[in-house]
């Protein structure tokens, strides 16, 4: 089991003028041993400027090389990665460097406004972007530079077990929680997807549309180093012309999520969606009444996938079960690593077809949640990872995913706890209590509905404007529902099962402005 260190380090050596990353947007394009070479020159700055073993380092950055050569760099450096959801406000920033305390931190142009904010406010220093830009900070042109090392590599001791990253994902406490990830994680999910999924090798071209600072980037970018395959990447999703690009950059493999697939179908039909050379989509909630039109129309196989930040890859379909699931809504069967386990409440196991909570164990995991230990006891028992998602497995052995547990609204691509948006709107001083769920949405999955108990008058586009430094706009709930008291138990907690999930007449539609006098 390597480190990702000597992962890049052995593509480098293996192949060297190979091209690795290309940028779609920019055109930029970094061969394995350049990037390796680049890596070695951050490692280097930061070293010298005092950043060492398990320092974490912020980067905020779009989908251009900035990310991946920083988190390599960072590697390289002994130190952890802390990215930041780049559409972040300073408010929620502030929770995450609150958290992972970093001692430095890394970032675009675009992002260089507010990383100054939080360096001001939390003394991060060195601070590195695209151009310097004052007293404390660095260019990062001249920090990757690989001219001004001697060809001798670089690099801190790290074992398999050591930290790279804190990935933040939010729970249902609302705040975001750091997942501990580790070399071991990263070579285990990599490993996983080429073995279930597609065989790949130093001809295949991998293409994300996904934000660097997300999970599945960063296994792609993994699975590459690992394979000398090319990772192309586009600087966000657009339906309307994905599947140009996917010819454009001859991918052969893609990966895709939540309403992806929804959006792609009900984009206008174009010669490029046939003409690809894409041996397999692989995609978490294919929807299952649309499975075969998927196939059909954008003639490739595709695969689901389960996992989660906490771990990884964890159930998928493999090549030989695809016709047999195909339409079927499963999730596939444990890989190769994991084990799975359908439990009652007692955390006991059920039979087959018996509807409980799914459990996950294995190697490649994360190693808790940082500087949380509770939230790190509840997340596990007896070694057994608690997914929070309702599941029952049929008599094949195949795992169907039934709810989930958890109080988390999945909107597109994005993962939202309804308490911290909850809390945000509790700030207004017109609001007495709120509740946010999750509404049924044909292309995004699940859109956020807020019901509002007021005190005093206030519109619906008011409480979005008011939202709108606060939370992210992917977080701020499209439909408003202003009631006289919300239900509640007898330990005086929201009920919310007893709020309605579809809209009725009184719903505020935000997206609508004419649907509010």
């Amino acid at each position: 089991m390597e480190t990702l260190v000597q992962l890049a380090q052995d593509a480098a050596d293996r192949w060297p003028g190979r091209v690795f990353l290309h940028f779609d947007e920019t055109g930029e394009a970094l061969t394995f041993d350049v990037f390796d070479r680049r890596t070695d020159a951050i490692a280097a700055a930061l070293t010298s400027h005092g950043v060492g073993k398990g320092d974490r380092v912020l980067v905020a950055s779009g989908n251009d090389a900035l990310f991946p050569l920083a988190w390599f760099g960072i590697l390289k450096a002994g130190a952890i990665m802390a990215p930041l959801n780049i559409n972040y406000t300073l408010d929620e920033a502030r929770h995450v460097v609150a958290l992972a305390q970093p001692k430095a931190a890394i970032c675009d142009a675009p992002r260089a406004p507010l990383i100054a904010a939080l360096a001001k406010e939390f003394a991060l220093s060195p601070c590195i972007a695209p151009r310097a830009r004052g007293k404390g900070w660095l260019s990062f042109e001249e920090v990757s530079r690989p001219d001004t090392l001697e060809r001798s590599r670089v690099g801190v001791a790290s074992t398999p077990d050591d930290l790279t990253n804190l990935q933040f994902t939010s729970g249902t406490s609302g705040l975001p929680k750091a997942c501990m990830l580790t070399h071991r994680y990263w070579n285990v999910l990599a490993t996983a997807v080429r073995e279930a999924v597609i065989d790949l090798d130093s001809d295949d071209v991998i293409l994300t549309a996904q934000a660097f600072s997300y999970l599945d980037p960063q296994w792609m970018l993994v699975l590459a180093m690992s394979t000398g395959a090319r990772l192309v990447v586009l600087d966000r999703f657009r339906p309307s012309r994905l599947w140009d690009k996917i010819v454009e950059h001859d991918a052969s493999f893609f990966y895709c999520l939540a309403a992806m697939p929804l959006m792609l179908l009900s984009s206008a039909p174009g010669p490029s969606e046939r003409k690809h050379r894409l041996r397999v989509v692989m995609c978490s909630a294919i929807p299952a009444d649309r499975h075969s039109e998927l196939e059909r129309r954008f003639h490739v196989p595709w695969v689901e996938a389960y996992g989660s930040t906490e771990t990884g890859s964890d159930l998928g379909v493999l090549a030989e079960d695809r016709m047999i699931a195909l339409g079927s809504g499963s999730i596939g069967k444990p890989l190769a690593h994991r084990e799975a386990m359908i439990v009652d409440d007692a955390l006991r196991p059920l039979p087959d077809d018996a509807a409980g909570e799914l459990l996950v164990r294995g190697r490649g995991m994360m190693s808790g949640y940082w500087r949380d230990p509770e939230a790190t006891a509840a997340a596990f028992h007896e070694g057994w990872y608690r997914t929070g998602d309702i599941a029952r497995r049929d008599v094949r052995g195949f795992y169907h995913l039934v709810g989930r547990r958890k109080d988390m609204i999945r909107r597109g691509g994005e993962n939202i706890a309804a308490a911290e948006v909850e809390a945000a709107i509790h700030q207004h001083p017109a609001v007495v209590v709120a509740a946010c769920v999750a509404t049924p949405d044909p292309v995004r999955n699940e859109e956020v509905r807020a019901f509002v108990v007021r005190c005093e008058a206030v519109t619906a586009h008011e409480l979005v404007e008011f939202l709108k430094p606060r939370l992210a706009r992917f977080k701020i709930p499209r439909y408003w529902s202003f009631v006289p008291a919300l239900p509640m138990t007898p330990s005086e907690r929201v009920a919310k099962p007893l709020l309605p999930r579809e809209l009725d007449a009184n719903t505020i539609d935000v997206a609508r402005p004419a649907s509010e006098p």
